[in-house]
């Protein structure tokens, strides 16, 4: 009878310890069932932001391009109308560990490397790369910025070069003008550069 009696305890204790157990099964099925519900999202997440960013550089990559090649062109313009030669502006584009860099590139007929304006004393040249930057930020930029353009001595650094690429300055604010339907105001005390004005008001002591 005692046997008997230990073996209906220890079949009370099994069973109690399975049901114990089993309630851990289902509770550590519940939580798998969840944690792969979470892994599939992270995944799905991972899936939609990887291809997010993809997007994201291409638009970028295609954004850079596009402008660079609108800067290119109408700097190249520039200098090629106001030189009277084969110049051509480029933007390359580098990297230095993590930080982006810019580095603005003329090319001319005389020289055979890329002049680089900023490390460079060609000061005429800087003097119509930066105007015609300014051009191109006014035409490129979207919103589009609408008004006139203000040049104060922009081109201060000509004064080496022959008079007849002063006038051509001249000539080229006049294009200026009717190609993008902007106003220019300029101020100078260069004669060379207002040959072409529409209006000229002159400042005398």
């Amino acid at each position: 009878m005692n046997n008997l009696t230990q073996i209906e305890e220890q079949i009370n204790t099994l069973n109690s310890t399975l049901s114990s157990l089993q309630g851990q099964c289902s509770l550590l099925q519940e939580q798998i069932e969840y944690s792969s519900e979470k892994i599939d999202n992270f995944d799905k997440k991972r899936i939609k932001y990887t291809k997010s960013i993809e997007l994201l550089n291409l638009v970028s990559e295609a954004t850079k391009v596009k402008m660079s090649q609108g800067f290119q062109k109408i700097v190249s313009y520039a200098l090629r109308f106001i030189y009277n030669a084969d110049y051509s502006f480029e933007l390359e584009f580098g990297r230095r560990g993590n930080l982006s860099e810019l580095d603005f590139n003329v090319k001319t007929p005389d020289c055979k490397e890329p002049l680089d304006l900023l490390n460079s004393q060609a000061g005429g040249v800087l003097d119509v790369v930066s105007v015609a930057l300014r051009i191109a930020l006014l035409e490129l930029i979207r919103p589009k910025v609408e008004g006139f353009l203000c040049l104060d001595e922009s081109f201060k650094h000509l004064h080496a070069i022959p008079p007849e690429y002063l006038e051509r300055v001249s000539l080229f604010i006049k294009e200026i003008n009717k190609k993008f339907n902007r106003q220019v105001i300029m101020i100078t005390g260069r004669e060379e550069l207002i040959k072409n004005a529409d209006n000229l008001i002159k400042l005398e002591k």
